[in-house]
């Protein structure tokens, strides 16, 4: 039986989010390497949907930074877990190598939150938390060379930011860089943070809510084995394309 201190709803969440990530990923296998004709996977649509993806497991990840007991450990883990996978991609699949990619990401903004959080434990959580997603929206374009959103162009950044060495990790690639799973520290740390500014600001309402708590039982258990199931979705994904298209072939 659950503790009714886990708020499972949060758990469910994220599972529908790296549920909605393992289709994403699989449709891109079956399109990129299987050749399928899907034309609005990478139109429209397939942005939407992948961009659903992202901003859901990462605001949800900066929600769920503050509950977990150690955050240092989870840092570290979860760093180490995206060295891995970009050793992987390397060595398996040197064409679609990942450099910086999510879990790198969560790896870095998980240990960054640590002195950010203490800096700030003395300023309005909810001033903050638009702060936060106001800087994210202000640099969403920043890996492209532009302040803005999407098509939203403010100002162009100045060049010299992207010869920086390892600038790629900050949001700054050299032209040359490619990695096709890419989460740089700016923008996508702010919204990071958005999602630990929103629990500290609403958490003490949220807590009375019978929502919080609610759990929707599948989704609840993919969201606690949420990165296990990202470290193993891919090669399992692939073996069970491969499986197929031999059966079908």
């Amino acid at each position: 039986m659950k503790s009714k201190s886990r708020y499972c709803l949060l758990d469910s969440i994220r599972g529908f989010s790296v549920l909605s990530m393992v289709l994403y990923h699989a449709m891109y296998d079956i399109v990129a390497i299987y050749g399928a004709d899907v034309s609005w996977y990478f139109d429209t649509p397939g942005y939407i949907w992948q961009q659903s993806i992202c901003w859901c497991f990462i605001f949800i990840s900066g929600v769920c930074w503050q509950l977990g007991k150690n955050p240092l450990k989870h840092g570290f883990v979860v760093s180490l877990c995206g060295l891995v996978i970009t050793a992987a991609t390397f060595i398996f699949m040197p064409s679609q190598r990942i450099i910086m990619g999510v879990l790198s990401f969560l790896g870095l903004a998980a240990l960054l939150m640590i002195p950010v959080s203490k800096v700030t434990k003395n300023f309005n959580p909810s001033i903050l938390m638009v702060l936060s997603a106001a800087a994210f929206f202000a640099t969403r374009n920043v890996n492209n060379g532009w302040l803005g959103f999407e098509s939203v162009r403010i100002a162009p950044v100045p060049q010299w930011f992207y010869n920086i060495p390892g600038g790629f990790i900050f949001g700054f690639p050299k032209p040359q860089f490619y990695s096709s799973d890419y989460f740089s520290l700016i923008p996508w740390f702010f919204l990071f943070a958005a999602g630990y500014y929103f629990w500290k600001a609403a958490s003490e309402k949220l807590k009375k809510s019978k929502a919080i708590y609610f759990d929707v039982p599948v989704l609840g258990a993919v969201g606690r084995k949420s990165l296990v199931i990202y470290m193993l979705h891919q090669p399992v994904t692939m073996a069970v394309l491969e499986l197929v298209s031999k059966m079908w072939g």
